[in-house]
């Protein structure tokens, strides 16, 4: 029995998930283009083996001739979460039908390994595009029918995509459903405005629930929506609090903003349209608090603000979980010395470690909101500069191919890519390894794998 006016529920140590090669590049209408790696496509990088599509799937995956099994390292390693970056839901799908099926194989996978996804709505599904919201926005109470048909559509596949076929249920891999990243810093969306990027961002979630919870007492997906922590700097609040609370025409936006210094027009806030909101809703961030010279950090008194209710920072009470969706360290070309940033990544975790311990995070007593966190990232991705992974890669002569990917507005052709043997990069000091020194601070609270 719950005694705690706190997150009392299981805890959740994650990582993220991106798994580009050194070679890649976005390339529009390709296998490519999407950035999504968690379908049939690229088995290689993620499976163990070669997984045929799911029947009626129209997409081909083709077997190749090695597999790296990243879910099995993720796992192994401790971790029980995985968030994605990107899921394109009209992979599988056709001119006539709406039921993708190209992700089922990595998430049946996923769950056998005891391993839940924080499954993503990108950016782009907030955006002005003109397949997406072109430049409109949602009426006032969020009615799935005020939103462009062509999101509209996009919503149906989304559903389609994460329901077991088996069980016409949502997919017991799923852990929740995350709306954008970053869109306040204006990552995928720059040019959008305060005021529709919020309002397009709470459609979503609400009408996520209605769709997957429906009206029950014990809401089975949990949804969130993430954002950057730039929002920290100031004394406007949080978006958090804007997504909960609302906001009014003319208001500023918080520290941080890269759509406007105010919001244009008033937003209804997911408080005033469902009052039983806390019951699936959880607040997301992406947080560094590092500080370079000395590899120090303030992740403790940060959380800290949030269990309290800072009045700047997060501008109230939210009393709703907080997942930190990354936790990410300075680049290492940028620390001051070789290993800095494998130092400044174990000391961030360890703080979090002993912010949830010394709180009694996931029991009665809890004195917490925080119920998890996810390392960014699972792999380096060079090509972006992110030299931040737990893993590196090996020069490879192995090249794999991905088969062809039906779409409602098209396919993908197959293309062969390159599939990188991964290195553990080193800890500390250049001492053991950067996954060795992360993990050791978990508890052995691991559950064994599914059967599926």
């Amino acid at each position: 029995m719950k005694t705690s006016n706190y997150y009392s529920g299981k805890i959740w140590r994650g990582v993220d998930y991106s798994p580009t090669w050194p070679t890649w590049s976005a390339t529009p209408n390709t296998q490519t283009g999407d950035s999504d790696f968690a379908n049939d496509a690229f088995q290689s990088l993620w499976s163990n083996k070669y997984l045929p599509a799911p029947t009626n799937d129209p997409s081909g995956p083709v077997k190749n001739s090695n597999y790296r099994d990243d879910l099995k390292t993720i796992s192994d390693l401790g971790f029980n979460l995985i968030r994605l970056y990107n899921w394109n839901m009209a992979r599988g799908t056709t001119s006539s039908s709406n039921t993708g099926l190209d992700h089922i194989n990595f998430l049946n996978y996923a769950y056998s390994l005891g391993l839940k996804v924080v499954v993503p709505i990108s950016d782009y599904f907030l955006g002005d595009n003109q397949y997406s919201w072109n430049n409109g926005s949602p009426d006032a109470t969020y009615s799935f029918d005020s939103a462009p048909s062509g999101i509209q559509t996009d919503f149906t596949e989304f559903i389609n995509s994460i329901t077991d076929p088996s069980t016409n249920q949502i997919h017991e891999a799923v852990h929740s459903v995350s709306v954008g990243n970053e869109g306040d810093i204006g990552e995928g969306i720059n040019g959008t405005s305060p005021s529709n990027f919020l309002a397009r961002t709470i459609w979503w979630i609400v009408n996520l629930n209605k769709q997957i919870n429906g009206s029950g007492d014990s809401p089975s997906i949990k949804l969130s929506a993430t954002f950057s922590n730039a929002d920290q700097g100031g004394s406007n609040g949080s978006w958090f609090s804007c997504l909960m609370n609302g906001v009014t025409a003319n208001q500023n936006t918080p520290y941080g903003c890269a759509l406007g210094s105010s919001f244009g027009f008033a937003v209804t806030g997911l408080s005033a349209i469902d009052s039983s909101y806390k019951d699936y809703y959880y607040n997301s961030v992406n947080i560094s608090q590092v500080n370079v010279s000395d590899n120090s950090n303030n992740l403790a008194a940060t959380l800290a603000l949030y269990d309290s209710g800072a009045s700047s920072w997060p501008g109230g009470t939210m009393n709703v979980p907080l997942l930190l969706m990354e936790v990410f360290a300075p680049n290492r070309g940028s620390s001051p010395a070789p290993y800095d940033q494998a130092t400044a990544a174990v000391n961030q975790v360890g703080s979090i470690e002993k912010y949830l311990h010394d709180n009694k995070a996931g029991t009665a007593s809890s004195t917490t909101w925080l119920f998890g966190y996810n390392y960014f990232e699972f792999n380096d991705e060079p090509e972006l500069n992110k030299t931040v992974g737990l893993y590196g890669y090996i020069d490879t002569d192995d090249e794999e191919s991905t088969g062809t990917t039906s779409l409602s507005y098209g396919s993908f052709p197959s293309i062969t890519f390159p599939l990188y043997k991964l290195e553990a990069n080193p800890g500390p000091d250049g001492t053991g390894t950067l996954p060795a020194a992360i993990t050791k601070h978990f508890p052995a609270l691991k559950e064994p794998a599914q059967v599926v």
